[in-house]
């Protein structure tokens, strides 16, 4: 995800011959696993034990994989509504991620509900501060793409028009049709998902390396 002068979302769709090719390159089994067992497997060789950074670490991997499979079947099953919603809500995962492994504390934040938040206490950060959060430190353009996630998860432009399609007739008039059935419009569209689906996989990896470093950080100090 690099920063250009416009707004425009920019991924590597040239990784794919088409998008057959994506959907096998997308396809992974047990995704997240390796590298959890091989962080968890240092972290009890230094003598560690339950605390809430191994909590939070657990639940990271749980979710990320969990999202990550449902993207992957829902690309497959060409449901763009389904796939952008959960696009979103992984790209969420990656930001809360990085944000507590860069501020390991805030795991006491999210222990509790907010609705029984003591007086005083350090509140939730809401996702638009995680998500620039994210551009300020870690990436350019997160904001951007999770702008155009949010399109579709909340009912905007392209949610509105993505069951539509609209067609110049040889008369000089234009067609529309309309359909229930959830398609993508174009292939690239799919491939755009494919292309987000793995940038977002890979800074989910380098968040769980660092959520890690944080975590064997917490054996060595007991």
């Amino acid at each position: 995800m690099t920063k250009r002068p416009t707004d425009a979302i920019l991924v590597d769709l040239q990784q794919f011959k088409d998008l057959d090719d994506a959907l096998q390159r997308i396809a992974l089994d047990k995704p997240f696993d390796d590298l959890a067992h091989e962080i968890l497997k240092t972290f009890l060789g230094r003598g560690g034990e339950w605390n809430h950074s191994l909590v939070f670490f657990g639940s990271a991997v749980s979710r990320a994989r969990a999202l990550r499979e449902g993207i992957v079947r829902e690309i497959a099953a060409a449901n763009p509504h389904a796939t952008m919603t959960l696009l979103r809500q992984f790209a969420e995962t990656v930001a809360m991620a990085f944000y507590v492994a860069d501020h390991p504390k805030y795991v006491e934040v999210l222990m509790t509900r907010p609705s029984e938040t003591k007086k005083g206490a350090p509140n939730r950060k809401s996702v638009q501060a995680l998500v620039s959060y994210m551009d300020a430190n870690h990436t350019d353009q997160f904001a951007v793409v999770y702008s155009e996630l949010c399109e579709m998860a909340h009912f905007g432009t392209i949610a509105l028009w993505s069951s539509h399609q609209t067609r110049d007739n040889e008369d000089g008039t234009i067609g529309w049709s309309w359909s229930s059935v959830p398609a993508w419009k174009t292939e690239s569209e799919a491939l755009v998902c494919c292309a987000q689906l793995l940038e977002l996989s890979d800074g989910m990896n380098s968040a769980l390396i660092a959520l890690g470093k944080s975590l064997v950080g917490t054996a060595e100090q007991s």
